[in-house]
């Protein structure tokens, strides 16, 4: 009940409440009881409850959208909570009221999505899409060792959603293979009498793992969208490879012909012939056990989950309220951000971004940050992915003059551009003056050598723990858990990344969790610094012409990016400014 929540929260006092399963038990009365005590909640969706009474999209042994963006009425008509319409009613009642008195929108500060699959499908369920990230789940162990390697495991539940059905026949049109299965259910009898198949019932988590040690491939055969299996990554920790069906989130987990196979969901025939092929190529799939286990080590270890779910508590928290101390003693309530275009770019001072980012540094926190210019900008609004990855920064600074004139005129007015090269070379001034250490990322070899020289040159007391420049091609999995090893054990609070946009921030998201340290992406600063790219002058800067500058340092590569970005950038600035005026 609600008092009995708010008494809870007097008397421990917590800093962020983390929900998982609430129903039946809690009623979203909590949500409330947090929002009145100014306490952040953070909510793990496990299944898609607030969309579907149900739980899963299935229905009759078949995925079922049909309540998704919607008021939930056919789940009555149907019965889908438990068989019974009147249980569904009093469900979809509490779901609908919830919707529509803003529970989901503004009660929850964030929601967790175990993937990019589960977040789209919250997000076309109608939760705000701001407020949900993605922390997959993690296991915790040490894997047995591994000896040789021969059939194939199932680990689960025994129902129909399961697709055990699925799964035995097709183990019954092989020959000569075995299969062992972990686990209890109601279909359990669907096991009797199956030449090969070996019945485990449950066992324990070690006991499974002793099993995964010693199989040739994990098999996943699900008909409902799964959110994220403990078993997957259990099997990609203990080197398993997974033959999984290609449906909802799996076919994003498993990654075909590297980590494990897919086959069609339902399917029992093509599920066959992709286990007949693991049995005829062991190499082939030993190889996808490794790679299976380079990805475990790269996202799924506890690690790593624990850096991701600190990140969020710290957002969360942030959101409601953190303050920020800048120079002249003034405080700023929280985190302020505008919207240039479609991209939250921070109204923020000098000051307060180096504070910013030596705080976190000083704990070694796993965040990054975007430097914006009018190209950014406007790629946030072409490109979903990198508009993802820009909204999701711990800080995006304005880094084009345009940018930061908008932001001035937006209401800002004593805004200042933030750039990358001038950012990093602040902040290696006061770095210095703590003796803390840098982190080169980027860049060619030569440039990387001659900008050491000039920032120890320049900056004394700085230490750079470790300056690389990777291949300029995709890594392979072992090549990125080497440079995630490196930067980590190098000890360095801050990584400055120059690979250019949109790579180095794809790159920073991709590893903010991974990397234990802040990621600031700064473009071409190494080459300024370097020297190996001549900088605008002083005057050509302050007048926001540096764009300028660079057009004819380099015409042939940013004719085309300047000529078209800056034209949509004023384009939409005029709308924008248009419209913020007409709406006065």
């Amino acid at each position: 009940t609600t008092s009995e929540i708010s008494a809870l929260i007097d008397e421990f006092r917590p800093d962020v409440i983390h929900v998982h399963n609430t129903f039946p038990l809690i009623s979203p009365s909590l949500y409330w009881a947090a929002a009145k005590r100014s306490v952040p909640v953070i909510q793990t969706l496990h299944n898609f409850r607030l969309s579907c009474p149900q739980a899963m999209f299935l229905r009759d042994g078949k995925v079922c959208e049909d309540c998704i963006g919607k008021i939930p009425w056919r789940s009555v008509v149907h019965g889908c909570y438990r068989g019974s319409r009147t249980s569904s009613a009093a469900l979809t009642s509490m779901i609908t009221l919830h919707r529509a008195i803003g529970t989901w929108d503004n009660k929850v500060t964030r929601y967790i999505a175990l993937n990019d699959f589960c977040r789209n499908k919250f997000i076309e369920g109608g939760l705000p899409a701001k407020r949900v990230v993605i922390k997959p789940n993690f296991v915790d162990f040490t894997a047995p060792a591994a000896g040789e390697r021969s059939g194939f495991l199932f680990v689960g539940r025994l129902s129909n959603e399961k697709g055990i059905d699925v799964l035995v026949k097709a183990f019954a049109a092989l020959d000569g293979a075995a299969l062992r299965v972990a686990g209890t259910g109601p279909v359990a009898n669907l096991l009797a009498g199956v030449a090969g198949l070996t019945p485990l019932g449950a066992l324990s988590g070690d006991s499974v793992r002793i099993e995964m040690v010693g199989a040739s491939a994990l098999i996943l055969p699900s008909i409902w969208y799964e959110n994220f299996p403990r078993t997957l990554v259990e099997a990609f920790g203990c080197g398993l490879p997974v033959i999984s069906s290609r449906i909802g989130a799996l076919a994003e987990l498993v990654t075909d012909g590297v980590t494990g196979l897919l086959f069609e969901p339902g399917n029992a025939e093509d599920l066959a012939q992709k286990m007949r092929w693991a049995q005829q190529h062991p190499d082939e799939m030993a190889t996808m056990g490794r790679n299976a286990r380079a990805q475990y080590e790269a996202e799924f270890t506890a690690e790593r989950n624990y850096q991701q779910l600190m990140g969020i508590y710290r957002e969360a928290i942030a959101e409601v309220k953190v303050k920020v101390k800048v120079k002249d003693g003034v405080f700023v309530d929280r985190r302020q951000t505008v919207r240039v275009l479609h991209a939250p770019i921070d109204a923020v001072h000098w000051d307060a971004a180096l504070a910013r980012i030596g705080a976190w540094a000083s704990r070694r926190e796993s965040r990054y940050v975007c430097i914006c210019n009018a190209h950014s900008v406007v790629t946030t609004r072409q490109d979903p992915e990198f508009g993802k990855v820009v909204t999701q920064a711990d800080m995006a600074t304005p880094d084009g003059a345009p940018v930061a004139w908008m932001i001035r005129k937006l209401g800002f007015k004593d805004q200042q551009r933030i750039n990358g090269p001038d950012l990093m070379w602040k902040y290696c001034a006061q770095a210095a003056q703590r003796s803390e250490s840098i982190y080169l990322y980027g860049g060619t070899p030569g440039t990387l050598t001659i900008l050491k020289e000039r920032l120890l040159q320049q900056f004394p007391g700085l230490v750079i723990a470790g300056a690389y420049s990777p291949p300029f091609r995709a890594l392979t999995l072992e090549e990125d858990a080497a440079d995630v090893k490196r930067i980590n054990d190098s000890g360095a609070g801050t990584v400055w990344v120059s690979l250019g946009c949109p790579k180095q921030e794809l790159w920073m998201a991709a590893h903010r969790g991974r990397v234990n340290a802040v990621m600031i992406g700064v473009g071409a600063a190494f080459d300024y610094h370097a020297g190996t790219i001549q900088r605008a002058p002083m005057w050509v800067q302050q007048a926001g012409l540096e764009w300028l500058h660079r057009l004819a340092s380099e015409p042939r590569r940013l004719w085309r990016r300047y000529l078209v970005t800056n034209t949509l950038f004023i384009w939409g600035a005029a709308r924008q400014l248009a419209a913020r005026s007409a709406g006065r």
